[in-house]
């Protein structure tokens, strides 16, 4: 990569547009959770031998502009050039393409990006009872909770028909539940 900019071709050369401009996987949101992220784009053009020679991009970063090219094809997660985003920092990012037809596309829209990661590790405390002492542990632990109970059969009930014990138990996650009739 170097620093160098594209130089702006005339308006009747412009045959291809930036459509698409995303960093990793996401497009629902400015957060990313990579300080270093990955950028994409799609170009959409009428030509059938149009192809990516380089791609410029410029970072808006605390009303400072920085630019880098990328010289060749790729244009799917692209390495970021710049230095890396800070936790909370929220920089805009957009991108130009040449072609080989000797055109360059306009910027794309400004791609808004925010570090959505906090410095150093993550630490919480688990959510539950408070820590007691040893003497009243038993009130401190999770509890359990058991009962039977007697179900009888589905409306109509025929009358000479007894009542059931059903048991139930979790199989794989809670959200599925098996009844042993």
């Amino acid at each position: 990569m170097t620093s160098t900019s594209l130089a702006p071709q005339p308006a009747g050369l412009r045959q291809a547009s930036v459509s698409r401009f995303s960093a990793e996987y996401r497009t629902d949101t400015a957060f990313v959770a990579n300080p270093r992220p990955r950028l994409s784009w799609v170009v959409a053009t009428d030509s059938t031998d149009w192809q990516q020679t380089r791609a410029e991009l410029r970072l808006t970063r605390a009303g400072a502009v920085e630019s880098a090219v990328h010289e060749g094809p790729d244009s799917v997660l692209v390495e970021w050039p710049f230095g890396a985003i800070d936790a909370g920092e929220q920089v805009a990012v957009e991108v130009r393409v040449s072609g080989n037809d000797g055109g360059t596309t306009a910027w794309s829209a400004p791609l808004a990006l925010a570090g959505g990661y906090l410095e150093g590790p993550w630490q919480a405390e688990a959510i539950g009872l408070p820590v007691l002492s040893r003497a009243e542990i038993p009130l401190g632990q999770p509890g359990q909770l058991r009962h039977e109970f007697t179900v009888g059969r589905a409306w109509p009930k025929p009358p000479s028909s007894p009542p059931r014990t059903v048991s139930t138990r979790p199989k794989s996650t809670a959200r599925k539940w098996m009844t042993r009739f």
